[in-house]
C-alpha cells in the first residue's frame, strides 16, 4: 500500500512539474486557434428557435439576448459580418438592464422575400427615470417559393432603429 501511495504522489508531481514548466503567462488564443479547437462562439445551429417560420420567435430569441447581454447570440440573427457582438455591445453599453416591450408585429408576404416588422418600446430596468425609446426591428427572408435552402428561409434581422439606425451590409441575406 506504501508502495502505491508513493507511485501516486511521483506521478502527480511529474504532472505538475509538466504544467508549470514554462513561468511565462500563457498568452490568448485568437478566434481562429479557439475554432479549431471547437471553442467558438454560438452558431447558429446551436438555437432551433432560429430556423422557427414564426418571426416573433425569432425577434424574441434577439430581444432576449440583448437583455441577457448574451450579445453573440443576438448577433446570430443579424447573421452580418459588421454587426457583431462587439457592436451590439458598444451599442447596448448604456443600458444595465435592456428590456424590449413588443407592441406590434405586421408580416408582409409580397414579392420574393417576406418582412416581418416588429414595433416596440427599449426600457432599462435598472433606470426607471430613463425615457423609453420607441423603435421597429425588421426582420427579412426569402420566400417560401424562392427559398432553395432552409438558410435562405431563416429570418435575419434587415434593421433596427432603437438605439441608432442600422442596416444589413448587404452580405449573406435573404435571395
Amino acid at each position: 500500500m506504501r508502495r502505491l501511495g508513493t507511485v501516486a504522489v511521483a506521478a502527480m508531481a511529474m504532472a505538475l512539474s509538466a504544467c508549470g514548466g514554462n513561468d511565462a503567462p500563457e498568452q490568448p488564443q485568437d478566434g481562429a486557434e479557439l475554432a479549431g479547437q471547437g471553442l467558438s462562439g454560438p452558431t447558429i445551429a446551436d438555437f432551433p428557435v432560429l430556423q422557427s417560420d414564426d418571426c416573433a420567435d425569432v425577434a424574441q430569441f434577439y430581444f432576449d439576448a440583448i437583455a441577457a447581454r448574451e450579445f453573440d447570440r443576438a448577433a446570430l440573427v443579424w447573421d452580418d459580418p459588421v454587426v457583431d457582438d462587439a457592436r451590439l455591445g458598444a451599442l447596448f453599453a448604456g443600458y444595465t438592464q435592456p428590456k424590449f416591450t413588443v407592441s406590434d408585429i405586421r408580416r408582409d408576404e409580397a414579392g420574393p422575400s417576406e418582412s416581418c416588422t416588429i414595433t416596440g418600446a427599449l426600457a432599462d430596468l435598472a433606470d426607471p427615470a430613463r425615457v423609453l425609446r420607441e423603435g421597429t426591428v425588421i426582420l427579412q427572408r426569402a420566400a417560401g417559393d424562392q427559398a432553395s435552402t432552409p438558410d435562405q428561409q431563416r429570418w435575419r434581422v434587415q434593421s433596427s432603429d432603437f438605439i441608432e439606425e442600422m442596416q444589413r451590409a448587404g452580405r449573406g441575406g435573404p435571395a
